[in-house]
């Protein structure tokens, strides 16, 4: 699969026992979605490029206020189960295949 469409530039990261390191942005629920797993590619903001196991997933976040919409309590996340903060520093681009990206940004404002 060609990596060839840009998905987010990570602007927050934060690691998750059993998940990983999750990337923010993350994504509202698009139609029919379902979980899966992709290989991807992150570009640093200094030029370096590797490629990552990406898990896609519909993740629930306990936010407390009442007035938190759901779409943000039930996002699809992106997480690289073998990613370290240092690897992929806030600013890098994640990029995937065109089919994904196509399915996962039908849901957002992305």
């Amino acid at each position: 699969m060609t990596k060839s469409a840009e998905l987010l530039a990570v602007q927050e990261h934060f690691d998750i026992t059993g998940r990983g390191l999750v990337l923010l942005p993350d994504f509202d629920v698009p139609r029919g979605w379902r979980n899966r797993a992709e290989s991807v590619l992150v570009i640093t903001p200094d030029g370096k490029t590797q490629e990552f196991a990406a898990r896609f997933e519909l993740i629930h976040f306990n936010i407390r206020d009442a007035n938190v919409e759901a779409n943000r309590r039930w996002p699809v996340s992106v997480s690289l189960p073998s990613a370290t903060k240092s690897a992929v520093p806030i600013g890098s681009r994640l990029f995937c295949g065109s089919e994904l990206k196509a399915a996962i940004t039908s849901g957002s404002n992305a």
